[in-house]
């Protein structure tokens, strides 16, 4: 698949010389894609696809517990992106004083070549999501 390529802001890139929109592919498609479906609160596109994003019960709020957040993570990307195989390895870090999280997931992904530096020695995805992804 092919796909304008997003920056962590929400912007398009668009090519310093030519002023075209970048375009990404493959691996990268993918982990934007991924990183994009978490970024978007499950409801939020009520009319559109009710079903879309991440639920945040289990992320936000005082009974917070990691382990069902990462749940929540794996099964959304399961879910909701057809060419993610398997998710394992959910790890979420926090920063308290930026109130920021980053995520950092294993994806297995049959339909993606291995291109290069995003894959771990065993030939998983490697998917992180920053302060971008408004979790």
């Amino acid at each position: 698949m092919r796909d304008l390529m997003i920056e962590p802001d929400g912007d398009v890139v668009q090519d310093e010389l030519s002023h075209d929109l970048v375009e990404v592919s493959g691996t990268d498609e993918l982990m934007q894609s991924c990183g994009e479906v978490l970024g978007i609160e499950q409801g939020e596109m009520d009319e559109l696809a009710p079903d879309c994003g991440l639920p945040l019960d289990n992320i936000l709020g005082k009974a917070y517990d990691d382990n069902y957040a990462a749940q929540d993570i794996s099964d959304t990307l399961m879910n909701q992106e057809p060419r993610v195989d398997a998710v394992d390895g959910v790890d979420i870090t926090h920063d308290l004083a930026k109130r920021t999280s980053e995520i950092f997931a294993n994806i297995h992904s049959s339909d993606i070549q291995n291109s290069g530096n995003q894959y771990d020695d065993q030939g998983n995805l490697k998917l992180t999501v920053g302060d971008s992804s408004g979790i």
